[in-house]
């Protein structure tokens, strides 16, 4: 009996535990930085925030915005994006530099970025196709695959 106790009184510890990991950085959209909200309002009109998450790091805080259409971001405590997911949806002209968006545009007509993330020297895209591409700061492809 008294094993028994035990082996659920670990199981409630390790579930409490991962609830509090889970949940703990959820945070209210009014306490978002009114960068992060004005980065949401100019590139996303009319959209609503549904939640938003906050990643405190060692040398930059990020928050993850999801909106209620289901796009979803990561941003800086400046508004600096380095994530925009539309899942099914076509990423907005104005995240997409323009050699970048001229190639996929001719190479793979019938397909759209849906995801763009942006790191310190290139950026990686997911089409609806599936198909990953990475293109270097001056937009030149430097892989890709599925």
């Amino acid at each position: 009996m008294e094993l028994v106790l035990l082996f659920a009184a670990i199981v409630s510890m390790m579930m409490l535990t991962l609830f509090i990991f889970t949940y703990n950085n959820t945070i209210y959209v009014e306490r978002l930085p009114m960068a992060v909200k004005a980065f949401v309002q100019n590139s996303f009109p009319g959209e609503d925030i549904d939640y938003a998450m906050v990643e405190p790091g060692i040398t930059r805080t990020t928050y993850g915005v999801h909106l209620k259409s289901g796009v979803d971001l990561n941003l800086d405590v400046d508004g600096n994006w380095d994530k925009v997911d539309c899942n099914s949806k076509e990423v907005p002209e104005q995240f997409i530099p323009a050699t970048i968006k001229h190639y996929v545009q001719s190479n793979y007509a019938d397909a759209v970025i849906t995801k763009i993330d942006k790191g310190s020297d290139s950026y990686l895209l997911e089409l609806s196709n599936n198909l990953y591409l990475k293109f270097n700061n001056n937009g030149q492809l430097i892989g890709f695959g599925y």
